[in-house]
């Protein structure tokens, strides 16, 4: 494991290795790393000053030497950051193989009053319906259904699941909150009902 180990360049207080970890030498043991949504990053501290690093650029830059415009990852989970993993390219290599992706990917498309679902194909970028489509299938802004149905990337089912779920909660908790009189009372356990609705219908397909 030790062997596998690479001091950060700037950060001599710090190694990684290629399994994706980061080492303190100075706690002599390895960080744990905040997970965000697109990124782990872990807190280094240089000269008294703390600065918040993506686990994946400093496994990817020591061990290569190089700072590549983006950086992917293979098996896209973006807490695997083992360095084979991770692959470097130019900003146009990465819109290209976004662009291809989303052009031949399947999706399913999950309908609400029957409750059956469906297999398409990502429509073209000149479809009118694909803005709208891509919005609900990123959830850009927070778009779970459109026109009646819930779309998702034919490997993604357990993230709306887990979306839904989350925004259950949430809803229930500042429900919990309000007084009775609250205006928007009627407003939060609609939601509630609906993406409870959503949800039941997502785990039955």
């Amino acid at each position: 494991m030790f062997a596998e180990m690479k001091t950060i360049p700037d950060y001599p207080a710090y190694a990684v290795t290629k399994d994706g970890q980061v080492w303190s030498y100075r706690v002599k043991k390895f960080l744990n790393p905040t997970k965000k949504k697109y990124r782990s990053q872990v807190k280094l501290i240089a000269d008294g000053i703390g600065f918040f690093k993506q686990v994946h650029r400093l496994v990817f830059e020591t061990f290569y030497g190089y700072i590549p415009e983006c950086i992917i990852h293979k098996d896209g989970d973006v807490h695997n950051n083992h360095l084979s993993n991770l692959v470097g390219m130019t900003r146009d290599e990465h819109n290209k193989m976004i662009h291809s992706r989303k052009k031949t990917r399947v999706i399913y498309q999950v309908d609400l009053k029957e409750g059956i679902t469906r297999k398409l194909r990502m429509p073209e970028p000149n479809d009118p319906i694909y803005s709208s489509l891509l919005h609900c299938l990123e959830r850009k802004p927070q778009k779970i259904t459109y026109h009646g149905y819930i779309y998702y990337y034919e490997d993604k089912k357990h993230r709306i699941v887990e979306e839904l779920k989350s925004r259950i909660k949430t809803s229930t908790l500042v429900l919990q909150c309000m007084d009775d009189y609250n205006p928007f009372r009627r407003t939060v356990k609609d939601s509630i009902i609906r993406n409870k609705k959503y949800l039941e219908i997502l785990e039955k397909v």
